[in-house]
């Protein structure tokens, strides 16, 4: 990524990776559903004066409040998986990059992992490989990449420490009322070790049982 590069968070959320693409010297831009959010990414933004991120607008991936080849770069993490539909999501990113731009995304992978945490955490799907490239190749993208993430030691977590965590919230109550994962981002010892993890189960990307898969496109 070039520095001065206009990129779109889409699908921002509390913003952690908006502030960490923004120290990277190109110009950052986000959408994001949640009015909360916003409000609460539009006064942070203020407060701490950081000049190279732009607008932080409310709306949807499928319907992008932003002008046609606007960005040089889309990074869309864990969103597809909760829209509708996926495919005006993805003629929406490819309408607002620019030629030669890339989107890169994340979404959780194989159908058959579905459990009750995909039901609490508001999926409407889990991909395939095939069905992913599919996907950006039929909006007219170009497939450059894409690989599993999350094995072995992820998806270890997910069975013995992250289900049985969910399965015992929702016993004692409403499944909207247990508390969600503290974001990685904003806690430096769980990303140092969250990237030691990721860095162990990217030695295994080849092996299709992640728990996700990521997907870079060039337009």
């Amino acid at each position: 990524m070039q520095s001065g590069s206009a990129v779109l968070d889409a699908g921002c959320g509390s913003g952690s990776l908006l502030f960490k693409l923004a120290a990277l010297d190109c110009k950052v831009y986000g959408i994001e559903q949640s009015k909360e959010y916003v409000e609460i990414l539009q006064k942070e933004v203020i407060t701490r004066g950081i000049s190279n991120i732009g607008q932080v607008k409310y709306g949807s991936v499928t319907d992008i409040p932003y002008p046609d080849k606007t960005f040089d770069l889309i990074v869309s993490g864990d969103v597809l998986e909760h829209v509708k539909d996926d495919v005006k999501a993805v003629k929406e990113f490819y309408r607002v990059l620019r030629h030669g731009g890339f989107c890169v995304v994340s979404v959780p992978a194989l159908p058959s992992s579905w459990d009750f945490s995909d039901d609490w955490a508001g999926h409407l799907r889990r991909y395939t490989k095939e069905g992913l490239v599919s996907l950006f190749k039929k909006t007219g993208f170009v497939v450059e990449d894409v690989r599993f993430w999350g094995f072995p030691f992820v998806r270890l977590y997910h069975r013995l420490i992250y289900l049985p965590y969910v399965k015992k919230k929702m016993s004692k109550g409403r499944a909207e009322d247990i508390d969600r994962p503290p974001d990685a981002g904003k806690h430096k010892l769980l990303t140092s070790v969250l990237r030691v993890i990721f860095y162990v189960d990217s030695l295994f990307r080849w092996i299709p049982y992640g728990t996700g898969l990521t997907l870079r496109a060039r337009k």
